[in-house]
């Protein structure tokens, strides 16, 4: 596995394209794949086109259950960012967002988007923006939720590599995008309403209109750092996020919170991730600030490191303001102590899943408890070594501020009929939309190759338009792609 590095130069440069950074990975070591007797982690494999792409493209995902878990479990999909994999969610047995996470109860699955590390894209690396990452998403979580991925016989979703089909089905799932990855879930609800949740971390986004910062950060400028011949070398159309160690380092990380062994993992400059480089979103392509105020009836949750190089507490607080003036949905926000960009690398990981447990439970997204005696819990890395920059490394960041509480806001009415609307000739995204103003649900998707209609439109759906089903009826649809000349 490869990752991510720049100079910092080039550091700002696709902090201001992009508008989020995501942290870097960390090698996944196959000792990670064996914390407790309960927990189990099996790789598994989605299939999805990437914008008008007529080829598929497998990618990549692992998988965390503990033995508990049924198809009424919440199902919480991971969504990595910029430099980043799956590595990022799970550094050792003992510090892993994904371990953590199932050991509270839940399903969760993690994946490579397409471009990084174990799912390599055969496409146009520019067309991987956020619009068609987000649309990306959209496939994995409906193949999540219809329980349609493949299981592997080995840890690969190479096609030559046997596959089965799987069999657990996830209904309701929610969402959590870190740094970039929160940026393609930040407006996945407002686009697709097909998750019951959608957490965003260590990202920033549309904010009201407010004064400047009377109190601007005093973050000093980070030095320039010689390059470290180790680093992938990254092919044409990608580029490594950070050029060594300190790099990564000090954009991700605030020492007084850092956990020492799990940073040597991170910023190991023999692992990062290279990401598609520059990217670009189609024509017209709708704003976050557009998809906010389409959200509806789904629970947010916004949460931020209290010392985020690229997400300062003001900004975030601006952010918190715009979606709790547009989205019509039940949003929370929440800042961890002691934390940098790279959250998962910091001690306050625990308070972060212990936080996040409780505000879905309080929302009927309770996880499935393990019954059985010495079912594991959450635990802390058993030798928490003192945290400190390697040299030539940047200052620690300023003190925490203290976690804010859950502000609802209002809920929508319950729906009455699904009343099918017309499909044919919309792409997925705009069929899901509009199946969901009618109260329906966007079901399984097939594909069939055709010259009639334009590659990634739709070409038929199971139920006939102006049909009244119950709420929250499936509609299952055949979506076109380029038949071979």
């Amino acid at each position: 596995m490869s990752r991510s590095l720049c100079s910092v130069a080039a550091l700002r440069r696709i902090a201001a394209a992009v508008g989020c950074l995501s942290a870097i990975v960390a090698l996944h070591p196959q000792a990670a794949r064996a914390a407790s007797d309960a927990l189990k982690v099996v790789t598994v494999c989605f299939t999805v086109y990437n914008g008008n792409d007529s080829f598929p493209t497998p990618l990549y995902g692992l998988r965390y259950t503990n033995g508990a878990q049924t198809g009424q479990t919440p199902a919480i999909v991971l969504v990595h960012g910029y430099a980043s994999s799956t590595a990022n969610w799970d550094f050792t047995p003992n510090w892993s967002v994904a371990r953590k996470l199932v050991q509270q109860g839940y399903v969760v699955i993690s994946y490579d988007r397409p471009g990084f590390a174990r799912s390599p894209y055969a496409g146009d690396p520019a067309t991987l923006g956020t619009f068609y990452q987000r649309d990306d998403l959209h496939q994995v979580v409906m193949q999540v939720r219809n329980g349609t991925y493949l299981l592997p016989n080995q840890d690969s979703c190479d096609p030559q590599v046997p596959k089965s089909q799987g069999t657990l089905a996830s209904p309701n799932v929610v969402i959590v995008g870190h740094s970039q990855g929160g940026g393609i879930v930040q407006g996945y609800p407002g686009a697709y309403h097909d998750v019951a949740a959608m957490i965003q971390t260590d990202i920033g986004g549309p904010m009201i209109d407010a004064p400047a910062n009377p109190i601007p950060p005093t973050t000093p400028t980070p030095p320039t750092f010689p390059p470290d011949p180790r680093v992938p070398v990254p092919p044409p159309g990608y580029a490594q996020f950070f050029n060594n160690r300190q790099a990564c380092e000090a954009f991700n990380v605030n020492w007084r919170g850092a956990v020492q062994d799990v940073i040597d993992i991170a910023c190991d400059p023999t692992q990062f991730v290279y990401s598609p480089n520059p990217t670009r979103d189609p024509t017209g392509a709708p704003t976050a600030a557009d998809l906010i105020k389409q959200t509806g009836p789904v629970h947010v949750l916004l949460t931020w490191g209290d010392s985020d190089v690229i997400a300062p507490i003001y900004n975030d607080e601006l952010q918190y303001r715009f979606w709790l003036q547009n989205c019509s949905c039940d949003v929370s926000r929440m800042y961890l102590p002691d934390t940098g960009h790279l959250f998962m690398v910091h001690k306050s990981l625990d308070l972060w899943i212990s936080w996040v447990t409780t505000w879905l439970s309080e929302r009927g997204l309770a996880p499935t408890r393990a019954t059985a005696a010495g079912a594991p819990t959450i635990v802390s890395s058993p030798s928490l070594q003192p945290a400190a920059p390697t040299p030539a490394s940047t200052a620690p960041a300023p003190s925490a501020i203290p976690l804010s509480k859950p502000v609802a806001s209002v809920k929508a009415a319950a729906p009455t009929k699904c009343v099918v609307p017309n499909l044919k000739g919309l792409t997925p995204a705009q069929a899901s939309a509009k199946l969901a103003k009618a109260n329906c649900e966007l079901g399984r998707t097939g594909y069939t190759a055709t010259k009639r209609v334009r590659a990634g439109r739709i070409v038929r759906q199971n139920h006939t338009a102006r049909v009244r089903l119950r709420p929250g009826s499936k509609i299952n649809i055949i979506v076109a792609t380029r038949a071979r000349s």
